[in-house]
């Protein structure tokens, strides 16, 4: 290795990185899949589209898949686990009994928790989450699968400042969440008509 090669790698690491060939070098465990390729312990994914363009369907098939341990969109393997279903967008008892019916949920099985109400995060919201996932775990309930449905419903503004700072700050606030109790966390978000074009 030339001495310009070996002073950039250096630099790099003393400033916390590394380079692309020591990553590739590197032995990195695989992490556990909630979701096999799509999403693993420790992780938040936003999945965002337009308002009825099937996000709630999507992320009920993931609920139902991960619930009994199967797959999601029939590729897909789950891990089995139980799942907390926070539906703020909507709440509507009906509609989601609708919706797991029409999915093939089984009845007898118990694996999905359905919340119709999530505090706002600048509310209590986190701690509402973090101790229903305490709970969870004290009854033995091994939760691979947080959905909250949706994200505009829980962020918070600030009016004093930057708003975009202030809800990256909620966002990595979930996020420590997910890190903490190792589950995958899903937030679907309404992307406006402007956005998408």
């Amino acid at each position: 290795m030339s001495k310009k090669i070996e002073q950039w790698r250096k630099d790099v690491n003393r400033k916390g990185g590394e380079t692309s060939r020591q990553l590739m070098e590197s032995d990195i465990p695989i992490p556990d899949a909630v979701v096999d390729r799509i999403l693993h312990r420790g992780e938040l994914m936003i999945l965002a589209g337009a308002p009825k363009g099937g996000k709630s369907v999507i992320t009920a098939q993931m609920a139902i898949a991960v619930a009994k341990g199967g797959k999601f969109l029939g590729e897909f393997q789950t891990e089995l686990g139980a799942v907390l279903w926070y539906d703020v967008d909507d709440g509507n008892r009906y509609r989601t009994q609708q919706r797991l019916e029409d999915l093939g949920h089984d009845v007898e099985n118990e694996n999905i928790a359905f919340f119709p109400s999530l505090k706002g995060i600048t509310d209590g919201g986190i701690e509402q989450i973090d101790s229903d996932l305490a709970a969870a775990n004290s009854n033995g309930q091994s939760v691979a699968l947080v959905l909250i449905d949706c994200l505009l419903s829980i962020l918070g503004s600030d009016t004093a400042g930057s708003t975009v700072q202030y809800q990256r700050k909620q966002m990595e606030d979930l996020r420590a969440l997910a890190v903490k109790y190792r589950i995958g966390l899903v937030i679907t978000h309404h992307c406006s008509k402007a956005a998408l074009k």
